[in-house]
């Protein structure tokens, strides 16, 4: 009998354990393997939960856009590098001890520019990541002369065009970035009248 008792208390005390220990969270794959700020990873895995879990890359928060229990597809935030993956289960609070890493890719990537429309002759300046010196940008199919480079600004002047929709690029070392939307402006009509000034005469 106490053998018997003894027995039911440890199956009791390993089945309360077993259910207070929270679900474990595993990843197992993740794709693309590297990529750049703006795309889409999507992970693959165990344990994600019934409600909208947190993924991260490294310590930086990749937005959520659908998910299941076993999936999360998430937006890739800004960054420079390659770090794990770590999914957490937002009932729970369970996270993965390890994952595959995601290296960002080196292309760079516009964040803004400003102004987004403007007449030629323009100063205009892009903000973004990973520039660098020797890079170029394209307004349309125009260059846009570069004044100044910073990794994470490049001032230019718009360059001639007539007025209508465009689209603002960078490329360094060979690789494109993203494309934001530019306007040209019609340039401002020259001063009429001769150069010498002087009182006008009804």
């Amino acid at each position: 009998m106490r053998l018997n008792a003894i027995r039911l208390a440890i199956a009791t005390a390993s089945g309360i354990l077993a259910a207070a220990a929270p679900a474990q969270v595993t990843v197992t794959s993740i794709t693309p393997v590297t990529g750049a700020y703006g795309g889409t990873l999507k992970v693959t895995g165990s344990g994600f939960g019934t409600t909208k879990p947190t993924v991260t890359i490294g310590a930086s928060a990749c937005t959520v856009q659908s998910f299941t229990a076993t999936t999360a597809a998430c937006i890739i935030p800004i960054g420079t590098g390659s770090f794990a993956v770590k999914v957490r289960n937002a009932s729970t609070g369970a996270t993965n001890s390890t994952g595959p890493q995601f290296t960002y890719d080196a292309t760079p990537a516009i964040t803004s520019i400003e102004p987004v429309s403007a007449a030629p002759g323009t100063p205009l300046t892009i903000k973004g990541y990973r520039f660098a010196s020797g890079a170029t940008v394209m307004v349309g199919s125009l260059s846009c002369p570069v004044k100044s480079v910073t990794s994470g600004a490049i001032s230019c002047t718009v360059p001639n065009a007539a007025a209508g929709a465009a689209s603002v690029s960078v490329v360094v070392a060979g690789r494109q970035s993203n494309a934001k939307p530019f306007t040209y402006l019609a340039a401002s009509a020259p001063p009429s009248g001769g150069g010498g000034g002087g009182t006008a005469i009804e």
